[in-house]
């Protein structure tokens, strides 16, 4: 490639020498140029440089001068790219607000916090004036500071009340400004770092102002090289001014890690000035740290080193009381003069890790709570199935928890459908109480429980929902005892009245008409009042034989079947009460056990008395009919409803038939019906008893 041609002197331009004396910094470039020529001439022929060798032409000299100046020029430029690159990084990172704007106050360029200090959207901030973001009494204040600005470079400081902006009140910002003339000869900017002060004057985010933007390249020659330096130089004091400000503990080593710069907050964190650190090793502040490794795994893990801080796991520092505390840590290498410097951004985490264990004892506390709770709980997700369980619900499942975790909660109870509907109630926000329900063991028996139930939201949407059950299984066998015994002495009673009473009341009726009979032909009217007493005496008869039978139903006693019982209460509802009853039991039922058919009759009993007593009905129906293996009962009448209950409990009866409905493991529900009158419905769940297997006869 042909060398460019050296730049011509014009007819009044200075000789060599007077320029050099001209510009001291070209004889230096002179002197290079001479030496290389000198250099390469002794490379060629051979000899020492400087023997026996004539000068280099002069457009030679001014040639290589031209060169070398351009390489010099090459490298301001390069390193004056890499300190603008530097400067935007901070002037994006910085945590102050930071703002480039015109002499008139309107903003070219603003960071991230300057845009959340104004309460505006960033992109919204070029062109817009700083006036609009202060208070009309602040006002006249910006423009105060905006006239001194003109009148000297230095910096100028002004406090400003910013609007409220979402809500917030008014807050309180420091103004730092400088006005720097474009070197290009253009408008000057104007840079103001934005610091927040709090409502009792303390600053709260200090940074200090960035490079301007927009900045024109450098002009040629050496004062390019001077204009570098000047920015490299005021690069280096923006930088520490940001460091200085930092909350965060910022430490900076060399190579063979002695502390290079120590700001502010570092100095807080340990307890030491800076005069005290500077030159010392870091193990005095972090014992047994090694940047260089760790910058090294670094760039191992991601490739090369990367300009980034990256996280590091937590290390031990010591203050200067000797107390260690923990530190997080991030680390950045970078070089400086041809040499590795390591920094360190730290942050104390002590208040952090207390607040953790406390709330690692909390969980705890809690998770030994729902282990140890002496009823059963369980969390249950959104689709049905056991997310978590504690141990008196293992317990009372018979099962561990690997075998329920994860599965449906409808397959570990007799009745899914009773389950799901509890599901569905908790799904509909609803909370269940007192819900009785069974739970199969794994050992194949059967625990009755009362399940309470609420779901647990989040964003609208049910998380899951929590289960706490309690097993009755113990009062359940109670209550039927209970009721057992009460239907013995029912029974008893029945006889009593039937065998004893019934059999003396006969008796009095036969002496009455014995009496009746001998006073007939002394005294006619006293006989009379004898066959009156005697007719009366029939009467109770015919009634204490009425309350035996319903006392002691005999198609229950004797035949264990429902359906006749049923019928004969209707058929003695009719003669006792002189209303129409009916019984519609389309085919015979054979029940498990007589438990579930006494208290179905019972059920069918107080619902046909209440409808003649309380509802007034002159039409009553009782309907039995089998859906697979359940049993419904149903109660019609034609009376005047139910009665308005509101802010009332429900009366003995109905609690009564509550209860024996889910002592057989049924259900009970009590509606009004379109027309008129009443529904009592009871639904026993597997109560009937399934037909034998038909058997083959062998052939004759």
């Amino acid at each position: 490639m042909a060398r460019p041609s050296p730049p011509k002197r014009s007819a009044g331009s200075l000789p060599p020498a007077a320029a050099e004396n001209a510009d001291p910094g070209r004889s230096e470039l002179r002197a290079h140029a001479v030496a290389q020529l000198s250099d390469a001439a002794a490379t060629l022929s051979g000899a020492k440089a400087g023997e026996g060798l004539t000068p280099p032409p002069e457009h030679h000299v001014q040639q290589t001068e031209w060169e070398l100046q351009q390489e010099r020029l090459r490298r301001a430029h390069l390193e004056l790219a890499l300190a603008r690159e530097e400067a935007d990084n901070r002037f994006e990172d910085a945590f102050a607000g930071q703002l480039i704007l015109r002499r008139d106050g309107s903003i070219v360029r603003a960071n991230a916090a300057a845009a959340e200090l104004l309460g505006v959207e960033r992109a919204a901030l070029p062109g817009a004036r700083l006036t609009r973001f202060v208070t009309r009494a602040a006002r006249g204040a910006l423009r105060e500071h905006i006239r001194n600005l003109a009148g000297t470079p230095s910096l100028h400081e002004v406090e400003l009340q910013l609007q409220s902006t979402c809500g917030a009140g008014p807050r309180t910002v420091r103004v730092r400004s400088r006005l720097r003339a474009d070197a290009a000869g253009g408008p000057a900017r104007w840079e103001a770092a934005l610091l927040e002060v709090a409502p009792g004057g303390k600053q709260v985010i200090g940074r200090a102002g960035t490079g301007t933007a927009d900045e024109p390249d450098a002009p040629a020659g050496n004062s390019a090289v001077e204009e570098a330096l000047l920015a490299a130089q005021q690069d280096r004091e923006r930088l520490a001014g940001i460091i200085d400000a930092a909350r965060d503990a910022v430490i900076t080593v060399d190579a063979k890690f002695n502390l290079l710069l120590f700001n502010a907050a570092a100095a807080k964190m340990f307890g030491r000035t800076n005069a005290q650190v500077v030159g010392r090793p870091l193990d005095i502040l972090i014992p047994s740290f090694r940047p260089q490794a760790v910058a090294e795994r670094q760039a191992a893990a991601d490739g090369a080193p990367g300009r980034r801080p990256e996280p590091l796991p937590p290390v031990r520092g010591i203050r200067a009381d000797g107390t260690e505390f923990p530190v997080e840590a991030s680390l950045s290498r970078s070089s400086a003069g041809g040499r590795d410097v390591y920094t360190l951004i730290l942050r104390d985490i002590s208040r952090r890790i207390r607040v953790m264990e406390i709330m690692i004892q909390n969980k705890n506390a809690l998770m030994d709570f729902f282990t140890a709770a002496p009823l059963g709980l369980m969390w249950v997700s959104s689709d049905g199935r056991i997310e978590r369980v504690n141990r008196a619900q293992l317990e009372l499942m018979g099962r561990t928890d690997h075998g329920i975790l994860g599965r449906p909660v409808t397959e570990f109870h007799p009745d899914p459908a009773a389950v799901q509907d509890i599901l569905d109630r908790v799904a509909r926000a609803e909370t269940v109480q007192n819900q009785r329900a069974q739970v199969s063991r794994a050992d194949g028996t059967i625990r009755h429980v009362l399940v309470d139930a609420n779901g647990r939201w989040k964003d609208g949407k049910l998380a899951h929902s929590r289960w706490f059950v309690r097993d009755i299984t113990s009062r359940v066998d109670l209550e039927r005892e209970i009721l057992a015994v009460a239907e013995r002495e029912r029974e008893r009673i029945g006889r009593e009245l039937h065998d004893d009473l019934c059999q003396e009341l006969l008796g009095i009726e036969f002496m009455s008409e014995s009496a009746a009979r001998r006073w007939e032909a002394v005294t006619p009217g006293a006989a009379q009042d004898y066959r009156v007493v005697s007719g009366s005496i029939r009467a109770a008869i015919s009634h204490a034989r009425e309350l035996a039978r319903g006392l002691s139903p005999p198609a229950v006693m004797v035949d264990r079947g429902l359906v006749p019982a049923l019928q004969d209460l209707a058929l003695r509802t009719q003669r006792v009460f002189q209303r129409k009853c009916t019984c519609r039991c389309p085919a015979p039922v054979v029940l498990h056990d007589e438990s579930t058919a006494i208290n179905l009759y019972r059920i069918a009993q107080e619902a046909v008395s209440n409808a003649i007593r309380h509802g007034k009905a002159s039409r009553v129906e009782i309907a039995l009919t089998a859906t697979g293996r359940d049993l419904v009962l149903a109660i019609h009448d034609n009376g005047c409803g139910l009665p308005d209950t509101a802010g009332r409990s429900e009366g003995m009866g109905l609690h009564i038939m509550h209860y024996r409905a889910g002592v057989i493991n049924g259900s009970l529900s009590v509606q009004r019906r379109p027309r008129g009158g009443t529904t009592v419905r009871c639904t026993a769940k597997d109560a009937i008893r399934p037909p034998p297997p038909a058997t083959l006869s062998s052939p004759p």
